[in-house]
């Protein structure tokens, strides 16, 4: 690894490199806690890996999602989340407001991430959480936890009310969608949802992903990264 994260009583935990860093230099690889698909690619790419997906794949279900065949695979992290979310995802689907907002302009990405998220953390209790089966074991990544976002800054005091207003509606459409036994107490998602907002990240598609100046085409979803989160910002 060539960063650590050190603590310092002037900035807090910061990642200070080990070794000399070339420009271009890969400095670490952190496999998402959760990502999800922004609302205009739901039925064009996977969403357990945002890679693109055949519309054949989409759940049967929920009719909400595509799922690829290496992600759908038994055993699968992504497999075991999406069966812990489909029924939720077919209620979201269904939802006459929801659809109203999503004419006028609205994505549920932050509502399904919010889900997802807590999904993971059940299973993350409960023990049985699925591995991550990564496309090339031989890299080193990271694999963040729960304990690693609770560790993440939320910066809650210093939102807006209007964005006070949108993470207390978000949390209780949640909790309306979640299944009864993956309900917890709203102070607990609300702290979710505020460390999603501070620390989350756009993914993005590329034009050319070989070209010098590459330029974004389009947010194909968002994700939470625990430790790359770290470099994101600073407090």
């Amino acid at each position: 690894m060539l960063v650590r994260v050190e603590e310092s009583t002037a900035r807090g935990r910061d990642l200070v490199a080990t070794a000399p860093l070339r420009a271009g230099h890969t400095v670490m690889t952190c496999a998402p806690l959760a990502l999800v698909p922004s609302d205009a690619f739901l039925l064009t790419v996977c969403c357990g890996c945002l890679q693109h997906c055949p519309l054949e794949r989409k759940c049967e279900a929920c009719g909400a999602v595509l799922l690829c065949e290496a992600c759908a695979a038994p055993g699968h992290r992504h497999a075991a989340l999406h069966a812990d979310e489909c029924a939720s995802l077919r209620q979201l689907r269904d939802d006459p407001a929801v659809r109203q907002r999503s004419r006028n302009g609205a994505d549920t990405s932050s509502l399904r991430l919010l889900l997802r998220l807590i999904y993971a953390a059940r299973r993350e209790r409960e023990g049985t959480l699925p591995p991550l089966l990564l496309a090339d074991e031989a890299d080193e990544v990271i694999e963040d936890d729960m304990e690693a976002m609770a560790s993440l800054e939320d910066h809650s005091d210093s939102f807006p009310s209007d964005l006070l207003d949108s993470v207390s509606d978000a949390v209780a459409r949640a909790k309306f969608l979640l299944a009864a036994d993956a309900r917890a107490s709203s102070a607990e998602y609300e702290g979710y949802l505020a460390r999603m907002f501070t620390n989350s990240f756009a993914l993005q598609a590329y034009r050319d992903s070989h070209a010098r100046t590459r330029q974004p085409k389009a947010e194909v979803g968002s994700g939470v990264f625990c430790s790359i989160a770290l470099v994101n910002h600073s407090c």
